[in-house]
């Protein structure tokens, strides 16, 4: 069926990444839930890339300062002292750098800021970056006091992509003959980014930037090397930051508006400090995380099987993904901590109901709006997803196994108990009374967790690949693109599906 075997023609186009600088194989294990401390690189540990340097201000005729956050995989180097810039003549260029964090892994630099000046007459000049190499020159970077800077190193999608500094994911792939993107996901993002990054800004963060789309444009730019979609997501990045963020007071580190933790994402802000080095978001990164850390117990992750309160699950989605977000950026061993305590506390409410496998939770008390029953207990499929997306991140820096049993319980619980009538797409709540309606729209949401858990299963779960690859479809073919809510929600973890279903190669 032509549809079916989309993801594979996407996989085949780009050519798979697997043994092609995937970036470590774990060999020491984590045993009761501890960080992973001790890999094998499998990476290129020197080498180099011609690469242009992009102008982004027009209006300025002199020399350019260039600053970049270079972002690398896990092993790559270890040290800013080596990586180099040469120009054509192979003289090299005098450079400033700084580390800007460390993978909590192994130590090994996860990005560095770059900066340096330089003529560029036109659009673009080209130097060669070498790494796994000493450097003549040392210099300290100038901080970031810029919203958009002079210019940038223009890294390839594929470099960016394999440096995992928003996750695993696969670069955009285009037709040669027409330079149009391959799939219609991709088309899809083509055809309505300048609509939603221009779109009109309401002043509300529910409207503008619910989902994170800091996030998601800085995923666009990772998975196409345009600077297009970087300048888009730094000014997104800046605003959020500026307008929606509380940076005084007992409330520090809170959404302005909302009390709500799902307008809190600590995410977009990481993203921004690792690829532009500006340490104002991480600052405020500090004070989200600070905020998750004294408002979000991990202790209210538990809902006890006949409890009342309300709980949901994306309530309980961003303090946790906040959490281990920030842990991994600092390596700060309490925020790990209290990451440990809210994966136990979720798997403690799984096992609340053997053989069910949710987050079940009274759901009359979730949204009394929504016609459940006051004695109704079930889970909410699209928030679910949601909360995958930590239970992921934690199994990745951790390989726990209650993570991943915790991830199959709630992907057979999905399939179990979510699945509309139509087979490719989820009901909004387990309620019965909204048991008949489908919501493709939400399928985005979800699908990353199909696509991981089959590669945890050891690409054995060909149940979760074939049910991810209709839910990735559907969700596709059905895209509700008409405002900055729905773009975020069908692309702020999509695009890891298509990473996680690759087959790596065993070293």
């Amino acid at each position: 069926m032509k549809n079916k075997i989309l993801v594979l023609i996407l996989i085949a186009a780009i050519g798979l990444l697997a043994g092609c600088g995937r970036n470590a194989e774990t060999i020491e294990s984590a045993v009761d839930d501890k960080p992973i401390t001790s890999q094998k690189s499998v990476i290129q540990h020197k080498g180099s890339l011609r690469l242009p340097i992009a102008r982004l201000r027009e209006d300025k005729k002199e020399a350019l300062l260039v600053s970049s956050g270079i972002p690398f995989a896990p092993g790559r180097i270890y040290s800013d002292g080596d990586i180099a810039f040469f120009d054509d003549a192979n003289a090299e260029v005098s450079i400033a750098t700084s580390i800007l964090a460390r993978w909590p892994q192994d130590g090994s630099v996860r990005s560095i800021l770059v900066q340096f000046s330089i003529d560029i007459p036109h659009k673009y000049t080209y130097l060669t970056m070498k790494w796994g190499v000493p450097r003549a020159y040392v210099g300290t970077p100038k901080e970031v006091g810029w919203e958009i800077p002079d210019a940038i190193v223009r890294l390839p999608a594929l470099w960016l992509c394999e440096s995992l500094v928003s996750g695993e994911q696969l670069p955009i792939s285009y037709n040669r003959a027409t330079g149009k993107p391959l799939t219609k996901y991709d088309q899809n993002i083509v055809n309505n980014f300048m609509k939603i990054s221009t779109a009109k800004l309401k002043g509300d963060v529910r409207k503008d930037d619910y989902y994170d789309i800091t996030h998601v444009f800085y995923q666009l730019y990772i998975r196409s090397g345009d600077e297009m979609y970087f300048q888009a997501a730094r000014r997104e990045a800046v605003r959020y930051r500026e307008e929606h963020i509380i940076k005084d007071g007992p409330e520090r580190g809170r959404a302005v508006q909302r009390k709500e933790t799902r307008y809190i994402y600590v995410e977009g802000m990481v993203d921004d400090y690792l690829l532009t080095g500006d340490r104002r978001s991480l600052e405020v990164a500090t004070y989200m995380a600070e905020y998750l850390k004294r408002n979000c117990p991990p202790e209210k992750a538990f809902f006890p099987k006949k409890g009342t309160r309300f709980w949901t699950e994306r309530e309980q989605a961003f303090p946790f993904l906040g959490i281990i977000t920030y842990y991994q950026l600092t390596g700060d061993k309490e925020y790990f901590d209290i990451a440990k305590q809210f994966m136990a506390n979720l798997y403690r409410t799984q096992n609340e109901w053997p053989g069910r496998g949710g987050f079940i939770h009274n759901l009359y008390s979730h949204d009394p709006e929504e016609g459940a029953r006051q004695d109704e207990y079930g889970g909410s499929p699209f928030m679910t997803g949601l909360l995958l997306e930590a239970i992921v991140k934690y199994h990745q820096l951790t390989n726990s196994s209650t993570a991943k049993d915790s991830i199959f319980k709630a992907l057979n619980w999905l399939m179990k108990d979510c699945l509309a009538p139509d087979g490719d797409s989820f009901i909004y709540l387990t309620c019965d009374k909204r048991r008949g309606e489908g919501h493709p729209d939400l399928n985005m949401l979800i699908v990353h967790a199909f696509g991981y858990g089959y590669r945890i299963s050891g690409y054995e779960r060909k149940d979760y690949l074939e049910l991810g690859q209709k839910l990735f479809e559907r969700g596709m073919n059905s895209a509700r693109l008409s405002d900055r809510k729905h773009f975020n929600q069908n692309y702020r973890s999509s695009g890891h599906f298509l990473a996680y279903i690759v087959e790596r190669k065993k070293e």
